[in-house]
């Protein structure tokens, strides 16, 4: 993480402040000219990782999204989406007002 870790932050800023982002970005909650994506830190981690050549290992245990249907018990929940597991809800879209 060492190795990207500047690049990451870097990263992430420039799509932070760029009024543009919205467009290209995928992003739900970012939808009109100068709103801030909330994913602009997996960008930069992703950039960040691609300038430092770090390579991933993907398999289908690793992230399960809300409704996916794991092949094995997941080994992380991207939590990015209303999650809902017997009555239990929670989603990161609760937190709000950082910037």
């Amino acid at each position: 993480l060492h190795s990207l870790s500047h690049d990451w932050l870097k990263f992430t800023e420039d799509v932070r402040i760029d009024p543009l982002a919205y467009r290209d970005c995928g992003d739900s909650y970012a939808t009109s000219f100068g709103q801030r994506p909330w994913i602009s830190e997996m960008y930069g981690y992703a950039f960040g990782a691609a300038k430092a050549d770090v390579w991933h290992q993907w398999d289908f245990t690793s992230m399960i999204y809300p409704s996916y249907e794991p092949r094995d018990m997941p080994k992380l929940i991207h939590y990015g989406l209303l999650y809902d597991v017997n009555g239990y809800k929670f989603d990161k879209h609760a937190h709000f007002d950082f910037d």
